[in-house]
């Protein structure tokens, strides 16, 4: 079983002592909260057999999405901890480095080491599209606000697909260090 469930006081995660004053008085004689309400809550730990290299919630709070070194993708229950996906992930993919929700939380995108973007459709767990052979690490995959596209750091470039299919709309790279920023427009595609 990967999760232990255990009883943790949120207090736990306060300042050393703050937890003391918690529905009493302190030594001053001054009843005080550190917080709006501290309860005892449940909180979960899991455990994986390799370690965890990126971790994110789902925008509607509902899950977990949990990225192990070896490439594998498990989507959690964010309430009970209990695996409700484990994401089919190409041979070869190792190495996530980051995780992006979609805005309405239906789609969780991965970037790989490798050079790779991956799409999953939630709670399907179906694989959308993927975009291999990006010659360099993928350093971060990003969400437009709108879900309508995914941007993906790769190295001294952008590349910004759209969301449902996957296709390459705009690439921005510099082949030297740059000190200035170029600013994309969804609507054209162009960058300036």
């Amino acid at each position: 079983m990967r999760r232990l469930l255990a009883l943790v006081a949120v207090a736990l995660l306060l300042p050393l002592g703050a937890a003391s004053f918690v529905g009493g008085t302190s030594t001053g004689g001054a009843s005080r909260t550190p917080l709006a309400t501290v309860a005892v809550t449940e909180v979960g730990f899991l455990h994986f057999s390799d370690r965890v290299s990126q971790l994110g919630y789902s925008p509607d709070g509902l899950h977990l999405a949990v990225a192990i070194d070896s490439g594998s993708l498990y989507v959690l229950n964010a309430t009970t901890f209990s695996e409700e996906l484990n994401l089919t992930v190409p041979f070869g993919w190792v190495g996530v480095s980051s995780l992006s929700w979609s805005p309405e939380s239906d789609h969780l995108a991965a970037g790989y080491q490798g050079g790779a973007v991956g799409v999953w459709d939630i709670p399907s767990g179906v694989m959308l599209w993927s975009q291999q052979d990006l010659y360099f690490d993928v350093r971060g995959v990003s969400w437009s606000p709108d879900g309508q596209y995914l941007a993906a750091g790769i190295l001294h470039a952008v590349y910004i697909f759209l969301g449902n299919n996957g296709s390459l709309t705009a690439t921005s790279s510099k082949p030297t260090r740059v000190s200035t920023a170029e600013i994309w427009t969804a609507a054209t595609g162009s960058c300036s």
